[in-house]
């Protein structure tokens, strides 16, 4: 090659004819204003996606080609419908990363209005539907927009997510109305690290304030707390009846009471993998349909004033080796079950606060560590003590697969026993399940539910959804 090599870089530097008519200082001082112009341009150009939000949906594409099939999405449509708020009808799904809008005329739509799709690599295969591995995501904030809303109905958002990839995600959802009022309704959770196949993403069910969308219009976005970015994997709405109900069924649903559950998690002991069971748990709980289920999976969350939105808190937590939520978090409980509403305690539940006295008092029973602990992991029978409590009541004795806690300290709590099993170890039997009252509140405790496996059995299910609607103040559910 004859002439000079020029790159791009080359390009940057001094011209030598220049140099010759001007001062050298006057150089350096040029070639440090235009180093420093790049570094002050290229963070401000990578932040440029996030602000504004483009209000046009085709800037956002879903992906190409697409990741699969409709039956999936179809199939899991009618998963949802199935597992809807006592009174809901799903109105619009939207598959994020293989949709980007669900339009219909006249009817509730979602659209979404910044942001990438994409697709966890591996994860068509990681959970029970392909449509959990598909998400929408942006750097610092996901914002979607839903229209069409009837301002005379009621409206729940839920969406899924997980942090598959494991980066430590956490985020928060805010609605906004278009004068731009806005309303925080989940503040900082953290997202679920993918554990393995049984372990699906967290699906969250939340009330829309109906005083957000007047003329049928309101923005969800999404938060990016901690990690790279904001990530979804669906988001759906589900609404009150279109339609009014036959007056008999009207006169039935007004006649039966509803109650919104929460389930509290976030850590436990390491081989209890709440990221699992905690979906278990919550689609077994929706088999009563009066029963609307929400997870929670940040502890903080007991503090919040909009715990009191709930009507049963079913703690499936322990903080283990780890503070506890803090002072505003246990007064908060406290006054939560003793103002009337209920508590239920599932499995290594009875190890949190165990150094707080007042928890004593509200649970029954602690996890003592000077105790032995449980049986080995396996099969035992779970025998009906008290045939005639609403929450036992023509349940029969049934066999699980669990740990039979053997670790539950005596205290003057006056506890009324449900359930119990012997034990293979020292023949002696042990509270399963029992009941007692804290103020004007109720509370069920259980040590029922090391992991999946031990959800399987019908009873155990069958206690749990009994002991929430009790704890709820509603009548047995058959």
């Amino acid at each position: 090659m004859n002439g000079p090599l020029v790159t791009q870089h080359s390009r940057l530097l001094p011209n030598p004819r220049l140099s010759n008519r001007c001062p050298p200082s006057l150089l350096r001082i040029c070639w440090i204003a235009l180093m420093l112009s790049l570094v002050l341009l290229v963070p401000a150009l990578a932040a440029q996606p996030n602000t504004p939000v483009t209000d046009d949906a085709a800037k956002v594409q879903p992906l190409n080609p697409a990741p699969y099939a409709r039956e999936p999405i179809e199939a899991r449509k009618k998963q949802l419908q199935d597992k809807a708020p006592p009174g809901y009808r799903l109105v619009s799904y939207l598959d994020c990363g293989a949709e980007v809008e669900q339009l219909s005329s006249g009817a509730p739509s979602l659209r979404q209005s910044n942001g990438l799709a994409h697709q966890w690599p591996g994860s068509a295969a990681a959970a029970s539907s392909p449509v959990f591995g598909t998400i929408a995501c942006a750097p610092a904030q996901l914002v979607f927009d839903a229209s069409n809303l009837d301002p005379a109905k009621s409206y729940h958002l839920g969406f899924s997510w997980w942090d598959y990839d494991k980066k430590g995600r956490v985020q928060s959802v805010v609605l906004t109305d278009p004068k731009g009022a806005r309303k925080a309704i989940l503040d900082k959770a953290q997202l679920p690290a993918y554990e393995g196949p049984a372990q699906p993403p967290h699906e969250h069910d939340l009330p829309v304030p109906q005083d957000l969308y007047p003329d049928g219009k309101l923005r969800i976005t999404f938060h990016n707390d901690a990690g790279p970015n904001a990530v979804v994997s669906e988001l759906f709405l589900w609404e009150t009846p279109m339609q009014p109900a036959p007056a008999t069924q009207q006169a039935a649903a007004s006649s039966t009471p509803n109650a919104r559950i929460l389930i509290l998690t976030g850590n436990d002991y390491p081989g209890h993998k709440w990221k699992e069971t905690s979906p278990v748990l919550a689609d077994l709980l929706r088999k009563d349909k009066r029963l609307s289920v929400t997870i929670q999976d940040d502890p903080k969350f007991l503090a919040d004033p909009k715990l009191n939105d709930y009507d049963v808190i079913v703690l499936h937590y322990m903080n283990w080796e780890s503070p506890d939520p803090g002072d505003a978090a246990r007064e908060n409980l406290r006054k939560f079950v003793a103002g009337g509403k209920g508590l239920v305690l599932v499995h290594f539940a009875c190890g949190a606060f165990k150094d707080w006295p007042e928890f004593h008092k509200i649970v029954g029973r602690v996890y003592d560590p000077k105790l032995r602990p449980h049986d080995p992991y396996g099969k035992f029978t779970v025998d009906i003590a008290d045939p005639d409590h609403p929450i036992t009541n023509s349940l029969k004795p049934f066999e699980t697969v669990d740990e039979l806690y053997t670790c539950l300290a005596e205290s003057d709590a006056k506890i009324k026993i449900l359930a119990t099993a012997k034990s293979k170890v020292d023949q002696k039997d042990y509270p399963i399940g029992f009941v007692l009252e804290y103020g004007k509140g109720r509370v069920f405790h259980s040590v029922l539910g090391h992991d999946v496996k031990a959800f399987a059995a019908e009873g155990v299910g069958e206690l749990y959804r009994r002991a929430c609607a009790w704890t709820a103040h509603l009548p047995p559910f058959n």
